[in-house]
């Protein structure tokens, strides 16, 4: 019996499971802004291969190294992240915001660093965390 082989074309593999964490920018406040005593408003963009599905912010008080809990509004640790708004959730590039009110009744110091993190649908989350810092007062 004689066998037979048949073309289909190229085929290609499915794609394999989503590896690559989301890498996300912060653009405001700038390095070393220094901002009046007011909501801080902290805005970034986020990319990703496949799809962002949130970003976090974490805020640190650079004098007492204690970090901004959101859950109890008050300083401590350790680390804590607040979630920022996505503009366009689940897409490969979307800026982002988030708001935060400095605690002037918890004893901030004035002086604070920022980080950034954004995650994905496949649940990676970025290691290398972009960071401005910045003063109130």
């Amino acid at each position: 019996m004689l066998a037979r082989l048949v073309s289909v074309g190229d085929v290609e593999p499915p794609p394999g499971p989503d590896t690559v964490a989301p890498d996300t920018t912060i653009t405001q406040p700038s390095f070393d802004a220094s901002l009046p005593h007011a909501a801080v408003t902290i805005l970034g963009g986020s990319t990703d291969n496949i799809g962002v599905t949130g970003v976090e912010v974490a805020i640190q008080d650079r004098v007492s190294k204690k970090w901004w809990d959101p859950t109890t509004s008050a300083w401590g640790t350790p680390q804590r992240w607040l979630a920022g708004t996505l503009q366009a959730p689940g897409a490969t590039a979307s800026p982002w915001s988030a708001v935060w009110n400095e605690p002037a009744a918890t004893g901030g110091s004035g002086s604070y660093l920022v980080l950034a993190r954004g995650k994905d649908a496949a649940g990676n989350v970025e290691i290398d965390r972009p960071s401005t810092r910045f003063t109130v007062g």
